[in-house]
This record gives structure tokens, C-alpha cells and sequence, in this order.
């Protein structure tokens, strides 16, 4: 039998050995290279967390919405839309305590709280990275709260515009969509009581900003305004979705309208924000401002919280507290308001 000479197979077994070895730093590199762009990612959203609050981690942010707690409440859907408006159809997640559902409750009624999302973000982040429905149900069960109704719209007009929650010019009118067309697609299909006392307008960060500026300018329509981690202005975005009008910018600053605004109706606002949020000095600012033109206005600091979902989530039981507190159902039944499907 010929054998190859030994020089020649000792050359093959060092051409092998080399093709191993370059085939294993080619994985080692692409796998590095995987991990830290996996890495790179993950700091982003991180990062992006901790500045605006409102990338919940991964598996949240992929994930789907939390299961029924076992207790008879309900996260339904509700698509809304106002093509009139330029704002396409999105869904709202709207929260129904235990007793909806009951036939004994049928025709009972509920107030109604609305909370607005930041930027980015979007509906379901309420009850993601808020846990809306852990913390209503939890609250619920030991008498904390009234049964109420939580309702998360659309309140950007997509993932990554950043609306503010106003009616841009020349784009989408996401202020009339949420304090119109939200609320009549709300109230027109499930059993709320349909009147400011029974309304509260929340959020956090761009959504308080949003909360308190529609609050205000809405006071027909809401008696309670909440804000986790506010602000007083729309910032420097709001001069391209304005139109570049100095005026309109000032006419959505509460910071800038307060101290001559006319005040119709009594308004009831927590400004909340944690000692480790930027926005603290802000929120006791602005309820300062309040309090100066009589409003119920109070200054809720929480101990160690900042401008993240997990600062929003210690935030939310105050406030939904402070809005069963101030939130009325009328004694007497309200009419029926007619609907298709009401369920």
C-alpha cells in the first residue's frame, strides 16, 4: 500500500489544522460580533429607559399583554379612529373592573380613567411596563379604589411621532381625537357615566405634559388631571408640529397660560414625580402655579422613584387613589346612550 511522503501529510495536517482554526476565529468573531450588537441593542433600550421612560424591557416590549388575573377583570380592545382627523385607525386598551361583567351590575356605571402614553411608546405600554391591571385588581381587593373604568388610547398617531397630544398643523389632530373621538367611541359603547365628574385624564412624562395641557383646556370634560413625571411646555418639538406659531406654543404651555388662564369649573390635579426624577421641581412648580389660582392641586413626591416604568408603576396607585377620591358617579341613573354591539 503507498503512503504519501511524510513531509507532504505532515503540510496536509497543518493546511487542516490552520482551516479549523480559521473557521473557529470566523465563528468566534461573528459571534462576538452577534453578542455585542445583541449588547449594543439592549443598552440602547436601556438607556433609552432610563431618559424618557418608556421602553419597558424585551420580553415586555415583545411580549403579550398580561393574562387575566383570576379575579373577573378584563383588558379588551376598542379600534378608534378618525380619518376626518388624519389620525388612523389604532386600538385603545381599555381596563373593566370585576363587577362590569356581572349581571347584578348591568346597568350600573362607571367613571372613567384616561391615560396617555409617552414618546416613544405606545397604548399597551400601560399595561406592560404599567401594570394597570395588577395594580387596579390589587387595589380593588382591598377597598382602595372604586370600581372604574382605565382607558389607554392612541395618543401619538404612530410608534415613533411624537404628537405632544396636539393638533398639529397641517398633520394629525390628536387633541380633538382624544378628548372627541376617544371619548364619544368610549362612551358610546361602554357603560360610563358620561359627564366631567366622572372623567380623569392621565399620564406620565410627555403623557402627564399632554394630561395637564388637555385637562385644562378641556375642563368640560374632565374634573381630574394626573401626571406621572410632568412637564409645563411642549417643548422645542412642538415648534415644527405648530407651524413655527410662537403663539400656539404659548397656548399649549401650561407653564406660560396658567397665571391668567379662566378657570370654569373647580379642577382636582396630582402632579406626581420620584426624588431621583428630573422633573420633581417641575411638578411642585407647576402645582404651586395651581394652587395660587385656588385649584385642588396637590404635590405627590415618591421616595426613590425616577423617570422610568418602574417609577411610573410606583406612581400609578397614588394617583388612581387620588382620581376614586375625586371621581363621582351620580346617585340617580343616567340614560342609556344608544350603541351598536354594547357589550
Amino acid at each position: 500500500m503507498n503512503s504519501a511522503p511524510r513531509p507532504l501529510l505532515a503540510a496536509v495536517e497543518l493546511h487542516r489544522r490552520g482551516s479549523l482554526a480559521g473557521r473557529w476565529r470566523w465563528l468566534r468573531r461573528t459571534g462576538v460580533g452577534v453578542w455585542c450588537s445583541g449588547l449594543a441593542v439592549l443598552a440602547a433600550l436601556a438607556c433609552l429607559n432610563v431618559y424618557v421612560g418608556y421602553v419597558p424591557s424585551l420580553p415586555a416590549l415583545l411580549g403579550t399583554l398580561p393574562a387575566p388575573a383570576g379575579r373577573g377583570s378584563q383588558v379588551v380592545t376598542l379600534r378608534i379612529g378618525a380619518p376626518s382627523l388624519d389620525v388612523p385607525p389604532s386600538q385603545a386598551y381599555l381596563y373593566l373592573p370585576p363587577s362590569y361583567a356581572n349581571p347584578a351590575d348591568a346597568t350600573r356605571r362607571y367613571p372613567v380613567v384616561y391615560l396617555l402614553h409617552g414618546n416613544p411608546g405606545r397604548p399597551a405600554d400601560w399595561f406592560r411596563g404599567g401594570q394597570v391591571q395588577q395594580v387596579m385588581d390589587a387595589m380593588l381587593r382591598d377597598h382602595l379604589v372604586q370600581p372604574m373604568i382605565v382607558v389607554a388610547p392612541d395618543a401619538s398617531s404612530g410608534w415613533l411621532h411624537d404628537s405632544e397630544m396636539l393638533n398639529e398643523v397641517g398633520g394629525p389632530q390628536v387633541e380633538t381625537y382624544l378628548t372627541r373621538t376617544v371619548v364619544q367611541a368610549v362612551d358610546g359603547r361602554y357603560r360610563t357615566v358620561p359627564g366631567r365628574a366622572g372623567r380623569a385624564i392621565g399620564g406620565m412624562s410627555s403623557g402627564a405634559y399632554g394630561a395637564l395641557n388637555l385637562g385644562l383646556r378641556h375642563q368640560d370634560l374632565f374634573s381630574v388631571i394626573l401626571g406621572e413625571m410632568p412637564y409645563g411646555d411642549p417643548g422645542p418639538v412642538a415648534g415644527r408640529l405648530l407651524g413655527g406659531s410662537h403663539a400656539l406654543w404659548l397656548a399649549n404651555a401650561p407653564d406660560a397660560y396658567l397665571p391668567r388662564m379662566a378657570f370654569h369649573h373647580p379642577m382636582a390635579v396630582d402632579l406626581l414625580a420620584g426624588t431621583r426624577d428630573p422633573t420633581r421641581a417641575e411638578a411642585g412648580r407647576l402645582v404651586a402655579m395651581l394652587q395660587a389660582r385656588g385649584q385642588d392641586a396637590v404635590d405627590t413626591v415618591i421616595p426613590g422613584a425616577n423617570h422610568t416604568w418602574r417609577g411610573a408603576r410606583s406612581e400609578l396607585p397614588y394617583a388612581l387613589a387620588f382620581a376614586s377620591q375625586h371621581l363621582h358617579v351620580p346617585p340617580v341613573d343616567l340614560p342609556v346612550i344608544e350603541a351598536v354591539d354594547r357589550p
